[in-house]
C-alpha cells in the first residue's frame, strides 16, 4: 500500500516491481497509467467563464448607468419643460388681457370724474400687479405675503370696476409664517373664480368673499369662501368656461406632489342655505409641514 499526497493534476504511470529480501528483482516490473483531473475551477473553460461573466457584469452595470444618466437627463428636460409651461400659463392667467384693459376703462372713467387721487391709487394697485408677475415670471412659487398682497391689489381693483358690488375680507389667524413658500396663484385662483363663477352673477344679496388663513401642527390652511350663486348655478352663466384657472393648479399640484410624500390636498364644498337653496362654495387647500417645490431643495428649509 502507497499513498501519494498533493500530485498536480496532469497524466502520471504508477510502476511496480518485486524485489526479494535480498534486493534481488523477481519477475518484470508492471505498470499503471492513471490521469488527475484538475478540479473545476483550475480549468480553461471555468476562467473563460469567469472572464465573460466579468465582462458581462461591467457591461450590463455600464449600460444601467448610461440608461440611469439619460433618464435622470430626460426627467430634467421634462420638468424644466414642465416648469417653463407652468411658468407660461401662469404669466397668461394672472393678468388676464381682459382684466387689464378693463382694469384701466375704470381707472380712466374715474379721472373722467375728476377723482385724480383715487385714480392715482388705482392706477399703482395695478402697476404692483404687473410688477409682481413680471418680476415672479421664472418661479412657480412665491412667498405667501406675496400672494396675499397680489390678491389684495387684485380684489380693490375688481371692486372699483364692478362698482363696490362685493366685499371682501382676508383673516389671518396667527400664528402663521407669512414667508412660507406657497405655489404660485394657490389663493388667486380660487379668489377669482369664486368672482366670475359665484359673486359676478349674485344679483339677491350683497357679495362677501372671505379668504381665512390658517396653520396648525405645521400645515397650512388657505379657505377661500363666498355667498355666490353656487357651481351648479354658475354653469348656466359661464357654459363657455375653460376651467383654465383650476387647470393650472392641478398641473401645480401634479408636479409638486411628484418630491413629497405627504401631498397638497384641495377640497371644494358646495354651501346651501337653511332652505337647501345653494348659498356659496368653500374652497380649502391643504399646504404640509416641509413641502419641497423641486426635488433638491432641503426638507428642512
Amino acid at each position: 500500500s502507497v499513498t501519494y499526497q498533493n500530485l498536480q493534476a496532469g497524466n502520471y504511470l504508477f510502476r511496480v516491481r518485486a524485489v526479494d529480501s535480498k534486493g534481488s528483482v523477481k519477475g518484470e516490473s508492471t505498470g499503471l497509467n492513471f490521469t488527475i483531473k484538475p478540479p473545476f475551477w483550475q480549468t480553461w473553460w471555468f476562467w473563460l467563464i469567469v472572464v465573460l461573466l466579468t465582462a458581462a457584469f461591467f457591461f450590463i452595470s455600464g449600460y444601467l448607468v448610461m440608461n440611469q444618466r439619460r433618464k435622470a437627463y430626460h426627467e430634467k428636460i421634462e420638468s424644466e419643460k414642465k416648469i417653463a409651461e407652468l411658468q407660461l400659463l401662469a404669466i397668461r392667467n394672472q393678468i388676464d388681457p381682459h382684466f387689464t384693459f378693463n382694469a384701466m376703462n375704470s381707472i380712466a372713467s374715474v379721472i373722467l370724474k375728476d377723482d385724480k387721487t383715487k385714480a392715482y391709487s388705482f392706477f399703482v394697485k395695478l402697476s404692483n400687479l404687473i410688477r409682481q408677475v413680471l418680476t415672479s415670471s421664472d418661479k412657480i412659487t412665491r412667498s405667501l405675503s406675496e400672494e396675499l398682497y397680489f390678491v389684495q391689489n387684485f380684489l380693490e381693483i375688481e371692486k372699483l370696476r364692478f362698482g363696490n358690488s362685493f366685499e371682501f375680507v382676508i383673516n389671518i389667524v396667527q400664528p402663521v409664517d407669512l414667508n412660507r413658500e406657497v405655489p404660485k396663484m394657490v389663493v388667486h385662483t380660487y379668489v377669482e373664480n369664486a368672482l366670475k363663477h359665484g359673486l359676478y352673477n349674485q344679483k339677491d344679496r350683497a357679495g362677501l368673499l372671505a379668504i381665512n388663513i390658517s396653520e396648525a401642527d405645521g400645515v397650512l390652511r388657505i379657505e377661500v369662501e363666498d355667498n355666490g350663486i353656487g357651481r351648479e348655478k354658475a354653469k348656466e352663466f359661464n357654459h363657455r368656461s375653460t376651467g383654465k384657472g383650476l387647470m393650472i393648479m392641478s398641473f401645480y399640484y401634479n408636479y409638486l406632489d411628484r418630491y413629497n410624500d405627504q401631498k397638497i390636498t384641495c377640497r371644494v364644498t358646495d354651501l346651501y342655505d337653511e332652505n337647501n337653496q345653494p348659498a356659496g362654495t368653500r374652497v380649502i387647500v391643504m399646504i404640509p409641514e416641509g413641502f419641497r417645490y423641486n426635488p433638491k431643495q432641503d426638507e428642512t428649509k
